[in-house]
């Protein structure tokens, strides 16, 4: 890491880490630091590659502290998602990051590298993109916080027409590929699931920052009263850190600013 001293937070899907992290950065607080930097990474990233991000990002800070300022810093990696842009694409890194579907994923991939000529397929895919969105499961908590794309709802076969046709339009793949017939539609089926992929981590940046994030900073708080904590997102990473504020209680403590 090009700073020092620096501490690294981890969180899984849910919010959860390991155990002491709080207690970790309170501590710098005792070594002098009077001012915490938390960075989030966005999505489409490693968790090298976010340790990298984040190393970037800290590296000019030491040179444009004011004199007399004493800071630290903590990286915060989560599991977000890289997403390959293959023909038809290797899924192992959606099972990666959402082990838990990887039999909806499977089929997914079977799906698309078929591309059947049927209504009854495109059913299938909207159902399983559904599923692996969780939307039927969760469609009352999710409604009354954010509203569901329309894409995960509406009829398969019209959102896979409307996706490919924009894709054709913007010449974002060449027009020659895509085939004839509904089997031409599987190319607008493979960006909804991009999109897909992209609902489910902003729904899980929220998560980590609601119930992983906001309670640490609220134990660290309670800890360190004294120690000013600045959050910073990149991407989807702002969107956690401004869920944070969301999982520290009134009450609980000096609010983190």
């Amino acid at each position: 890491m090009s700073v020092e001293p620096y501490r690294e937070i981890t969180f899984d899907k849910d919010g959860d880490g390991p155990p002491g992290q709080a207690s970790e950065l309170a501590a710098l607080a005792r070594q002098g630091v009077g001012d915490l930097v938390v960075f989030a990474h966005g999505w489409n990233s490693s968790p090298s590659g976010a340790t990298r991000l984040c190393s970037d990002f800290f590296e000019p800070f030491p040179g444009l502290l004011a004199p007399g300022v004493e800071a630290g810093y903590a990286g915060l990696i989560w599991p977000s998602m890289m997403f390959s842009d293959e023909p038809v694409p290797d899924f192992r890194a959606l099972v990666t990051v959402l082990p838990e579907k990887e039999p909806v994923i499977g089929r997914l991939t079977e799906l698309l590298a078929a591309a059947p000529e049927s209504e009854a397929a495109f059913t299938e895919f909207g159902a399983l993109l559904r599923e692996l969105t969780d939307v039927d499961a969760d469609a009352e908590s999710v409604a009354a916080r954010e509203p569901v794309p329309e894409f995960l709802v509406a009829d398969p076969v019209a959102v896979c027409v409307r996706f490919t046709e924009a894709l054709e339009s913007c010449g974002a793949v060449p027009v020659e590929s895509f085939g004839a017939g509904l089997k031409k539609y599987w190319k607008g089926a493979k960006e909804a699931l991009r999109q897909a992929t992209y609902y489910v981590m902003k729904k899980r940046a929220g998560q980590v920052g609601e119930h992983g994030l906001g309670p640490l900073l609220t134990e660290v708080a309670r800890a360190a009263p004294g120690l000013r904590v600045h959050l910073v997102g990149h991407s989807m990473g702002a969107r956690l850190v401004a869920y944070a504020l969301r999982g520290c209680p009134p009450g609980s403590g000096r609010s983190p600013p």
